[in-house]
């Protein structure tokens, strides 16, 4: 009965006939509140109305290509689970490459440091590294430190907030609306640290993009188009982050498919020359990790 609502999704979202049948699968496990593995022992059993209607509705919303994410108000990011709705962008599976990056930067043996991380819509990329950082290094670890998170929209804070209480890291975070650095109270960034990593997943699609209806039309434009190349916010950034980056910081960049060689000519144009690429699992340029220094 699903499927047959949402049989032309697999042309509409580029996607084969299988991936639409698992997201029917996922709705009806979601509604039965069980897991889709499960679903195999219910496949003799009938649904009371009330499950049906809940299911139907779920599917109909599906039929205007909605995101599961939103539909279920929660999406995995190393594999951790974080409360999302339409304010802020689904964390994806190439973006932990930041989590990842950042990571290799700390030790056991790293006395002080700071995490600022810009445009930070779910929390999923501060959070994601806190959780790291705890489970290798211990609780006592995180006190070391400071990490701030900021949007320019004050309801994504309210979700970055939510989920930072749910993973018992609130107290470990500042939570700031602001333009970039803009807002941020200068005592928060002038205190003296050993490391500071300054991370950051800006809005990178071209204004004139065409997006798959599953995200243009419902992902937050704020947090996705970057103007006429997509590269007005990640330019801005560099500009205004140049004067943080000394001997004790590194700046890792998300950017877009193709935008490699366009980034890399305003990071020296400003100044920037020691910088590493990092591919994502699709071999595609994801990630730019910049410091002062040249890299050994």
């Amino acid at each position: 009965m699903g499927r047959k609502h949402l049989e032309h999704l697999p042309e509409r979202l580029q996607v084969s006939p299988s991936n639409i049948w698992r997201d029917v699968d996922a709705l009806l496990a979601h509604v039965l509140q069980c897991s889709t593995a499960s679903l195999v022992a219910w496949s003799e059993k009938i649904v009371d109305l009330k499950h049906e209607a809940e299911f139907l509705r779920l599917v109909s919303r599906r039929e205007l290509c909605e995101p599961l994410e939103y539909m279920f108000g929660k999406a995995e990011f190393r594999s951790l689970e974080f409360l999302v709705n339409r304010n802020v962008l689904i964390p994806r599976p190439e973006t932990e490459l930041l989590v990842e990056v950042a990571l290799k930067n700390f030790d056991i043996n790293t006395p002080s440091f700071r995490i600022i991380d810009v445009g930070t819509g779910s929390g999923a990329i501060v959070l994601s590294l806190l959780w790291a950082l705890r489970e290798r290094f211990g609780d006592d670890y995180l006190l070391r430190g400071e990490s701030i998170a900021i949007d320019i929209c004050p309801a994504a804070l309210e979700i970055a907030k939510t989920n930072a209480i749910a993973l018992g890291l609130d107290e470990h975070v500042n939570f700031i609306q602001s333009d970039i650095l803009a807002d941020v109270p200068s005592n928060l960034l002038e205190r003296e640290t050993f490391l500071e990593i300054i991370l950051s997943n800006p809005p990178y699609v071209p204004d004139n993009e065409v997006l798959l209806p599953d995200v243009g039309e419902f992902e937050p434009k704020v947090a996705l188009r970057g103007g006429a190349q997509g590269l007005d916010v990640i330019n801005k950034l560099i500009e205004e982050l140049v004067q943080r980056i000394g001997k004790n910081s590194i700046f890792v960049l998300e950017i877009g498919f193709g935008q490699r060689f366009a980034v890399e000519s305003s990071l020296v144009r400003n100044g920037l020359e020691a910088f590493r690429i990092h591919l994502d699992f699709c071999g595609i340029p994801r990630a730019v990790e910049v410091r002062r220094e040249f890299f050994s």
